[in-house]
Parts: C-alpha cells; sequence; structure tokens
C-alpha cells in the first residue's frame, strides 16, 4: 500500500481534523458566497428550486476542494 493516499489530519492544539470536514466547511462559505451574488444580480427568481442548486453547489465545492487542495 502506498502512503500517498493515506488521508492527513488537519492538527490545532490537540484536535485533529479530517480534510473532509476543512473542505466541506469551505465550500459552504463558498457556496454562500455564490448564492448571495446570484441573488444580488437577481438570478434566483430563474431557479425553480434553490435549494437544490446550494445543495449541488456545494457537492461540487468539496468535491473540487478536496481534489485540488488536499490531495497534493
Amino acid at each position: 500500500m502506498s502512503l500517498d493516499y493515506v488521508a492527513k489530519e488537519l492538527m490545532v492544539g490537540e484536535l485533529f481534523f479530517p480534510p473532509l470536514l476543512i473542505a466541506v466547511l469551505c465550500a459552504y462559505g463558498l457556496t454562500s458566497l455564490t448564492m448571495l451574488g446570484c441573488a444580488k444580480a437577481g438570478c434566483l427568481r430563474h431557479i425553480y428550486a434553490p435549494a437544490i442548486v446550494e445543495l449541488a453547489l456545494t457537492t461540487i465545492y468539496t468535491v473540487l476542494l478536496s481534489l485540488l487542495i488536499f490531495q497534493g
């Protein structure tokens, strides 16, 4: 088994945080900013189900963050 694929936890003090938790929190922040920008631009009136779009954006941002940042 190669050690390249072993998850690396982030340590704050004596607490260990899994990288996926950090990715989800950052993704939710990015999603909130994206939805706020859409609301300011008036794009939300064209979206049928904003909650589903928010969930999809959070999932997309989580996958991108975990692949690009935390797999390096």
